[in-house]
């Protein structure tokens, strides 16, 4: 598992850092194997390619670092500064092909994802602030990126070029996660507004099909478990909630909440056993998916904390 980390208050006396820390969590106890230091700010997002071969991460110091994802080590293989604004969030398409970077200059790029390299492939530039997300559907059709401009733009993944083929206006807010069902069937949306939407994913449109409104704070982060019967959400009340990832609706079927800061970041492990979690209170809790599917909030393993850190993005490998 890779954890992307934030740390530092930017004073003087603690400027701001980040890093990139990969755990083994086969283990009894989850081991901490190696952290890749050469971020010079918070590292918001961090990302496996479908075929383990790669990480990529991106952060406040607006850069897109390669690593060997079956070896990470620093130095990175590959740096991408193209970016003229912080770098909020990274992801491969379902093939590898794409790696798409979304950033705080408006703009989504795309490179080459078995070779990464600069110049980016293509650069799409139709958001007028900043893009928080940006995920491909499973079935390989399309790239969605959420926007601070309260947007959620759809683009073709075979050939993502401008403008997008679909513009999703519902939320109030600006929109800080989105994700698709492994089916492919649902794009969720979570952001400022408190409510996560839910799309049809095989077609994209405006109204939402299903709007769930149960959290207090805004949500920020949204991921279905990978045989797609759950749907976490997390965000600044402190707490997950879990839905039915296969007819998403209220109320959530369990509330997980023993986060005591906002939750930054959700994710399933690709065989769907493990949920993990992490936010401002610098602790990724592994959750265990019990026999019925939901994450037991009983079973909850602390994988790394410390003051001032935070966990701003987790990827899994496995």
């Amino acid at each position: 598992m890779a954890v992307g980390i934030g740390s530092g208050t930017g004073f003087p006396d603690c400027p701001y850092s980040g890093a990139v820390q990969i755990f083994d969590i086969t283990r009894e106890e989850p081991e901490l194997l190696q952290t890749l230091p050469d971020a010079t700010d918070w590292v918001r997002s961090v990302a496996f390619s479908p075929d383990g071969n790669w990480l990529a991460t991106g952060g406040v110091d607006k850069k897109v670092r390669i690593y060997n994802g079956m070896a990470p080590v620093s130095p990175p293989l590959e740096t991408l500064t193209d970016a003229e604004g912080l770098v909020y969030s990274v992801a491969y398409s379902p093939d590898g092909n794409w790696l798409a970077a979304g950033s705080g200059d408006t703009k989504v790029r795309i490179y080459n994802g078995t070779a990464p390299a600069s110049p980016p492939l293509h650069m799409l530039p139709e958001a007028i602030s900043r893009v928080r997300s940006v995920a491909f559907s499973p079935d390989g059709d399309w790239l969605a990126a959420g926007e601070v401009d309260k947007k959620v733009r759809i683009y073709s993944r075979t050939a993502p070029v401008s403008p997008p083929l679909e513009t999703l206006t519902d939320a109030e807010g600006l929109v800080y996660s989105v994700a698709f069902s492994p089916d492919s069937n649902w794009l969720a949306t979570g952001g400022f507004d408190r409510e996560v939407r839910i799309y049809s994913g095989t077609a994209p449109a405006s109204p939402p099909l299903q709007t769930l409104p149960e959290a207090t704070d805004r949500v920020y982060s949204v991921a279905f478990s990978p045989d797609g019967n759950w749907l976490a959400a997390g965000g600044g009340d402190t707490d997950v909630r879990i839905y039915s990832g296969t007819a998403p609706a209220s109320r959530p079927l369990q509330t997980l909440p023993e986060a005591t800061d906002c939750v930054q970041s959700v994710a399933f492990s690709p065989d769907g056993d493990w949920l993990a979690t992490g936010g401002f209170d610098g602790t990724v809790r592994i959750y265990g998916v019990s026999t019925t599917g939901i994450p037991d909030s009983t079973s909850t393993t602390p994988l790394s904390a410390a003051t001032l850190l935070m966990i701003m993005g987790m990827a899994w490998l496995w």
